[in-house]
């Protein structure tokens, strides 16, 4: 007779691999009081060995070395633990695997190994991603738990793995000096195509000393001499002062728990779908309502589709989808702890929809408005509980921006606040607190900023030179293509809303491009006209000369209405605004911000700019109020 068979006449599982599992011992017990926990155990190569030892994140190779809990689990108990997903999803009655002997007798079978058990342990597939990508760069050859490094060093010394035969002359053949000098062009030409040297010159000094060649010694020397010039320039010191501006926005909840389960959120459009999607996406339970069934269901198959990409195999895709609930009668509102709005941007629609649903909330829930121009202080007059209601504001495309305004009404509690910025963490986003004021901090900078493009436009300057002269200065997308991006009905409607705000008119281009259907990029035709996602830009008369002055046209607007906003407190200091504006905007991150930029310029410098742009062009060039702040100046 067969182990296996021997096993099952007693009335137990044969020996199953449960990959990706998260339960623990309390469950397994309560749910499977048949079954009995045999202790940990280490997986090794193939073999699993008992051991005493923590829990550990399991991937689907084998020749990882990590470790888990083992379960003898009776026949009779496996109907109830079928039907849960934590199990159902691993490889549970897919795998079966050998286990090892060891003095203490024999493994009788492994049901479970725990990913998540213990604080702080990776999500379940987290490793396994992690080993995919570095695998496929030919960093590492394994992954090992710390306690396991020993094991693996001296597995991969009995059963070294050499590099596939292709791949080792590929490296021999790159580091001959001729194919160096011709890959080195190839690659500079690569990647100017991305960044301009002048922003970004790491990578070309990379390049240029790989290109160089020479002994190890010289080589060293080099790539010395490259770091020590490049960690004293100013794109050096504003990319790390980014990195400790987005350490400090990940930092904002602190400790607070953001007691988030249930999302509802009402709106399908594509704002609402794809921030309905992206919780999903992050572990909530998510409720999504619009009027009818075909305005959810578009929602619902974008969510099929960034699942798919960001998921990859069934096993996650699934649980993903299962989370993601068409919910057009709105039964969902009484059971969320938080209630997204994110309908079209009409002040009475919106409090028309928190005057029916507030009163079916929980006591304890959030009520949140993805509103991203009108006053919180106006659609505050609706709401019964203001201490709990705020803005969530997410940019389009949702699954790429990084940042979320956390909007303000003075009414707010600061509990609530806090909840918002914890749960903004729980959904890998970097949150931003600012004041309720109308186009808050984000929309409010970038809206002179392609008001002024349009203008320029309707003068006549051709739109790919007004975008040039944007990615010039350093930013990711000029702003005739941001306004496609965005698109027209977008910005006309965000623009009426805070035109008057401003002192500023909307330009006949933008009016009548929306005016006529033309979009943007949503339907193919605006500005330009988009194919398979991508602006088909006009080629501009090689002749054709353009202003010398109009990339402080296009730029200074924004900056100003930067310093507008530091003035009168829309974020808390001058570092938030940096942030806010660095992921919000995508403003160059090599110059650090807005106000570092005013920094490195001089404020001086930059007015009189401002005051000869206002002589030529109109008073919405003067410069606004706050530029002679302490802030602007440049420590020591």
């Amino acid at each position: 007779m067969s182990w296996g068979a021997f096993r099952k006449a007693r009335g137990f599982m044969p020996l199953y691999f449960a990959y990706g599992a998260n339960m623990d011992v309390a469950a397994m017990t309560t749910r499977c009081p048949k079954s009995r926990p045999l202790g940990l155990a280490r997986l090794a190569g193939r073999r699993f060995i008992v051991m005493e030892a923590g829990y550990a994140s399991v991937v689907r190779d084998t020749r990882t070395f990590v470790h888990g809990l083992l379960w003898d689990l009776a026949l009779s108990d496996t109907p109830a633990l079928d039907r849960y997903e934590e199990v159902s999803h691993g490889l549970y009655r897919k795998a079966v695997l050998p286990v090892s002997r060891r003095p203490a007798g024999f493994v009788q079978a492994l049901i479970y190994i725990g990913s998540s058990a213990r604080e702080g342990a990776p999500k379940s597939g987290y490793l396994e991603n992690v080993i995919a990508s570095a695998r496929a760069l030919g960093l590492v050859d394994a992954l090992a738990a710390p306690e396991l490094l020993l094991d693996a060093a001296r597995e991969l010394v009995r059963h070294p793995r050499p590099r596939p035969l292709r791949q080792r002359l590929g490296a021999w053949a790159t580091n001959l000096w001729p194919v160096r000098q011709v890959l080195a062009a190839v690659l500079v030409r690569k990647t100017a195509a991305k960044v301009r040297k002048e922003h970004y010159p790491a990578p070309f000094a990379l390049i240029e000393t790989w290109r160089r060649g020479g002994s190890l010694p010289q080589r060293l020397r080099h790539e010395a001499r490259a770091v020590a010039k490049l960690a004293t320039t100013a794109t050096a010191r504003n990319l790390i002062r980014v990195f400790f501006l987005q350490e400090r926005l990940k930092g904002l909840a602190g400790g607070a728990e953001h007691g988030i389960g249930h999302v509802h959120v009402v709106g399908a459009g594509v704002m609402g779908g794809d921030i309905a999607a992206w919780c999903a996406l992050r572990g909530f339970e998510v409720t999504l309502q619009d009027r009818e069934m075909k305005y959810v269901q578009p929602a619902l198959d974008r969510a099929r589709a960034l699942f798919e990409k960001k998921l990859k195999t069934p096993e996650r895709i699934n649980p993903a989808l299962a989370r993601l609930k068409a919910d057009v009668e709105g039964k969902g509102v009484a059971g969320a702890d938080l209630l997204i709005e994110a309908i079209y941007e009409n002040a009475q629609a919106k409090q028309d929809l928190y005057r029916a649903a507030e009163p079916r909330l929980p006591e304890s829930a959030l009520l949140a408005t993805n509103t991203s121009s009108i006053a919180l202080v106006e659609l505050r007059e609706a709401v019964q509980h203001p201490a709990r209601f705020l803005g969530l504001h997410y940019f389009n495309p949702v699954a790429l921006m990084p940042l979320v305004e956390i909007v303000r009404q003075d009414r707010l509690d600061p509990a609530s606040e806090k909840r918002a910025l914890a749960f903004c963490k729980a959904i890998d986003k970097l949150p931003v607190p600012v004041a309720g004021t109308p186009g808050f901090l984000v929309n409010r900078t970038l809206m002179p900023y392609m008001l002024e493009a349009a203008r320029a436009y309707a003068e006549g300057i051709p739109a790919p030179v007004i975008d040039k002269a944007a990615r010039k200065f350093g930013m990711p997308m000029g702003p005739i293509e941001l306004a496609d991006t965005v698109g027209l009905d977008v910005a006309a409607s965000v623009g009426a809303e805070l035109g008057p705000f401003l002192g500023l008119d909307i330009p006949p281009a933008i009016a009548e491009l929306a005016g006529s259907g033309k979009r943007g990029k949503k339907d193919g035709q605006g500005f330009y006209r988009w194919q398979d996602g991508k602006p088909q830009k006009p080629p501009v008369d090689p002749h054709y000369i353009a202003p010398d002055d109009l990339e402080d046209r296009i730029m200074l607007p924004l900056v100003n209405e930067a310093v507008a906003c530091l003035h009168e407190r829309v974020v808390d200091d001058a570092d938030l605004l940096d942030a806010g504006l660095i992921f919000g905007t995508g403003f160059a991150p090599f110059r650090g911000g807005p106000i570092q930029y005013i920094r490195d310029t001089g404020a001086a410098a930059l007015v009189t700019r401002l005051e000869a742009l206002a002589r030529r062009y109109g008073e919405r060039f003067r410069p606004r109020p706050g530029w002679d702040s302490p802030a602007l100046q440049r420590p020591g």
